[in-house]
């Protein structure tokens, strides 16, 4: 008896029905593909924080009273580095072997060792001590991390 009203109820929403079987139709299978994401290597991901950072700095030289054409090199510490929250009970041992008690936390990137800076202007002390002071104060260097020359 309870089948027969189901059934007569169906058939009076027919349209409603099935537009409710292909809405769970479509919510069941556009979920079920991943989403595929490129991984991108920490050497990959440095190379471009590094060639970026070249660029804003030479920007940034090129704004200085009697620099012109500017190239810069910059040389980074490390690669990218994972910061992982370890978990308390687990010992550090244990951590290292597996990695199943660490939580990623983020990444940092790699702190700035060295910059070279190549400009026409170069050979003028003054300019050389107004990029050093910039790039000193910018980048958080010591005045020894920074190295300005002449075009030839």
């Amino acid at each position: 008896m309870e089948l027969k009203k189901i059934f007569s109820v169906i058939r009076k929403n027919r349209l409603l029905f099935l537009l409710g079987i292909l809405g769970l139709g479509l919510l069941l299978f556009t979920g079920t593909r991943a989403k595929q994401t490129e991984a991108v290597s920490p050497l990959s991901a440095c190379e471009s924080y590094r060639a970026a950072l070249e660029d804003k700095i030479a920007d940034t030289c090129r704004t200085v009273k009697g620099v012109g054409e500017v190239k810069v090199l910059l040389t980074l510490a490390t690669t990218e580095i994972a910061v992982y929250e370890k978990n308390q009970s687990a010992d550090s041992e244990t951590v290292a072997k597996s990695g199943s008690d660490a939580i990623l936390l983020a990444y940092r990137m790699p702190e700035i060792a060295g910059i070279s800076v190549v400009c026409h202007g170069g050979d003028d002390p003054t300019v050389k001590q107004e990029l050093t002071s910039l790039l000193s104060k910018a980048l958080d260097l010591n005045s020894t991390q920074i190295h300005i020359a002449p075009f030839k």
